[in-house]
């Protein structure tokens, strides 16, 4: 019996630790970005989060909670709260945009402008397509697409460590041209 429940516990965690497919592509950091302006889009203490999509068979609210509690305090500049329902005092001219398992975008140009696109959720199997922006306006500030698979969930420590790296990309700490419309990898960039 003991046997049994130890070989359950560590197929628990070999599959907690089990790497992912993952992989950033089309990422991209407009020529006027800062690495203050996340602390000008946060000085309230929160950022607007727009979560369109779900790739699990969640309700939206938790799927909304999962993805804004990895995008804190992994990127770059002051504590900020990701939040899909901000309280008065938010600077609404900025926002980050996520759409979860759309068809990929070729193109940053689209994503901030007007209002999200409807996405059909749809349970994936543990994988995940990403189409992200941090948005000043209709303009995209910084972009990417991201894609990974494996994930057992939105509270899979695998997910959360995807969406860290997703929001690090998103707010890279500085702006300089090699930086800009760069496909890589995970640790590639």
């Amino acid at each position: 019996m003991r046997l049994r429940l130890a070989m359950t516990v560590l197929a628990g965690l070999v599959a907690a630790c089990a790497p992912t497919t993952a992989l950033i592509s089309h990422h991209y950091v407009h020529p006027s970005y800062r690495p203050n302006d996340i602390a000008l889009a946060g000085a309230s203490g929160q950022l607007w989060t727009e979560v369109v999509g779900n790739p699990f068979p969640v309700p939206n609210p938790e799927f909304d909670r999962a993805v804004t509690r990895a995008m804190h305090a992994v990127h770059f500049g002051p504590a900020t709260n990701f939040t899909t329902n901000p309280s008065p005092g938010l600077n609404s001219s900025f926002r980050v945009r996520l759409l979860f398992n759309a068809d990929a975008l070729s193109t940053r140009t689209w994503i901030c402008a007007g209002p999200p696109p409807a996405v059909t959720s749809r349970p994936s199997g543990g994988a995940v397509s990403l189409s992200a922006a941090f948005c000043q306006g209709d303009r995209a500030l910084t972009f990417l697409n991201a894609r990974a698979s494996g994930f057992s969930g939105p509270d899979d420590p695998r997910f959360a460590r995807f969406m860290s790296n997703v929001t690090m990309q998103l707010f890279p700490p500085r702006n300089n041209p090699a930086l800009r419309s760069n496909n890589c990898g995970f640790s590639g960039c």
